[in-house]
């Protein structure tokens, strides 16, 4: 798998502890640990306080593709008012090289299938 940047490697992310980031206490400020399979630290991901709380997206969409970049943008959809579409409110946009497309999406494919083991397991204790 190849990855964007310094970092290279297939990444697992977790909660780590260090120090205060971007003049903000730990407390306030979100760190993760990237690490390659190797268990080698490559990055550090700091999630500022504004962007702790994430946004809500149903519907995602490939909004523009060039030879550079691809934006995707996620999207809430609403309810329309009477004789009208609903409305997809774009809630982020994000701009992504085409090199770094494959490696995400075998990563969120590893995640859905890891989380759909776990759904499959609590099914089975669950069943009589």
């Amino acid at each position: 798998m190849r990855a964007l940047g310094p970092p290279r490697g297939n990444f697992e992310l977790g909660p780590c502890t260090l120090g205060p980031r971007l003049n903000q206490t730990p407390s306030r400020v979100t760190v993760y640990a990237a690490r390659t399979m190797a268990d080698e630290p490559s990055a550090e991901i700091i999630v500022p306080p504004d962007m702790q709380t994430g946004v809500y997206a149903n519907l995602g969409v490939v909004s523009s593709q060039t030879p550079h970049d691809v934006t995707l943008d996620f999207c809430q959809v609403v309810p329309g008012e009477p004789n009208r579409p609903p409305q997809a409110i774009v809630v982020a946009r994000l701009k992504l090289a085409p090199s770094f497309l494959m490696p995400l999406m075998q990563t969120l494919s590893q995640h859905l299938e890891s989380f759909e083991q776990q759904l499959r397991s609590q099914d089975e204790e669950d069943s009589p």
